[in-house]
């Protein structure tokens, strides 16, 4: 079985100043995700698929 001995990690002053740098970086700021533009080929697309849709059933004459 191994024995374990306490050892603390020895930090230089460069260490400490790198770390702490580190961490007081400023985040960077969320943004919104971009948005869709619409384009004259979805526009063209969605006309032809109205015209081309049929029409509304009507009921039979009694």
């Amino acid at each position: 079985m191994a024995v374990r001995s306490l050892v603390r990690p020895v930090a230089t002053p460069e260490d400490v100043a790198e770390l702490m740098s580190a961490v007081a970086e400023p985040e960077t700021a969320v943004t919104d995700p971009p948005l869709p533009v619409p384009s004259a080929a979805g526009a063209l697309l969605l006309g032809l698929l109205l015209v081309a849709s049929p029409s509304v059933p009507k009921e039979p004459g009694k």
